[in-house]
């Protein structure tokens, strides 16, 4: 399974485009014919080098076929990693302006109540053991567009020598039984989608959680249905006062809870001053948003969507970037990504 970390290398003035050389349309050179003009971000072999750097300067200027907006192109010879289209600036507007009129953010259960189905916006993220070909998943996200999901950069990069990113599961509820019933109805078979790529928030520290956040791009569209549909982000000028109420969906186990329960569980959480987490933090970690909940999620929560609710819309307000010792005796807030700080940048990227 290919997939991609996105690499941003530091702008120095030889590699500034007026230094290079490259006309108007950002085109300099054409590649040779086994390979393609891409950004470098989409070309792993060339990016992986310059991050290490192992490429030498003269080498990589070599490379270099182009720009566009003052983003490198590189001559990379796997066509698997192809330009994405660019998002229309209309578009982006469009999507960051939408309310409840908008086709996102809409779950068919009315009631707030916990069933399959009430947040049908929620992705499952799955690695894969290279030895006994077994699937965890450790981490979650949530449904963007019909080919993109959200999650942590902790989760989609995540990487040893023993698992492996693998696939995202969409529609599930319970992961014992497949489809999910109940005593009236029975809902839809859970899909699995295989990953194309990965782009990672350029500025991403991994030490420090800052900037933690990661679209993964799917190979085919998402078959949007009763368990499956995209979340709305929240437009600039909405703004979600500390105080109000969210709720945080995901899969794993709560500290208030012996075992590790195979069901999708809601967990009610109320957001409060960013301070609130910072005086349980060590010095040094990136703290967004904060909110406190009547447990604390433990295993299986990273990238989990907290949403928040407006008329019969849900939004996404952040996702659960780092959590805490999950001691049952303490109950302490939780940091998440700030999702509206990222919003053009995800729409941008997905």
């Amino acid at each position: 399974m290919l997939w991609l970390m996105m690499i941003y290398v530091p702008t120095v003035a030889s590699l500034h485009p007026d230094s290079i050389g490259f006309t108007n349309n950002g085109n300099a050179l054409s590649c040779p014919q086994d390979k393609q003009c891409i950004f470098l971000e989409h070309c792993p072999d060339i990016a992986g080098l310059v991050k290490r750097n192992e490429f030498p300067i003269h080498r990589f200027r070599q490379s270099i076929c182009g720009y566009s907006e003052l983003r490198l192109k590189v001559c990379c010879d796997q066509p698997s990693y192809s330009a994405r289209p660019t998002l229309p600036e209309q578009n982006v507007r469009s999507l960051l302006e939408c309310r409840s009129n908008c086709k996102c953010g809409k779950s068919l259960i009315k009631n707030n109540i916990d069933i399959f189905g009430s947040y049908p916006f929620l992705a499952r993220i799955g690695f894969i053991n290279l030895q006994t070909g077994h699937i965890k998943y450790p981490c979650s996200g949530t449904i963007i567009n019909e080919r993109a999901v959200i999650t942590t950069a902790s989760c989609a990069l995540a990487n040893s020598q023993t698992y492996k990113l693998h696939v995202v599961v969409i529609g599930e509820f319970d992961s014992k039984t497949d489809p999910d019933c109940n005593p009236l109805f029975c809902g839809h078979k859970v899909e699995y989608y295989n990953i194309s790529y990965i782009v990672k928030h350029p500025n991403y520290d991994a030490d420090s959680f800052a900037n933690n956040v990661a679209v993964i791009r799917l190979k085919k569209p998402i078959n949007f249905k009763s368990t499956a549909q995209p979340v709305c982000l929240l437009p600039s000028e909405l703004y979600i006062e500390t105080g109000s109420n969210t709720v945080l969906i995901g899969w794993g186990k709560l500290s208030n809870q012996k075992d590790i329960l195979s069901m999708q569980q809601e967990l009610k959480m109320v957001l409060l001053p960013k301070q609130n987490c910072l005086d349980f933090l060590n010095e040094g970690f990136s703290v967004e948003l904060c909110a406190l909940g009547q447990a604390e999620p433990c295993s299986g929560y990273n990238g989990s969507p907290l949403l928040y609710k407006y008329s019969d819309t849900y939004f996404l307000v952040g996702i659960l970037s780092y959590g805490s010792n999950c001691n049952a005796k303490s109950n302490l807030p939780l940091v998440f990504v700030d999702i509206q700080k990222y919003a053009r940048w995800i729409l941008e990227n997905s």
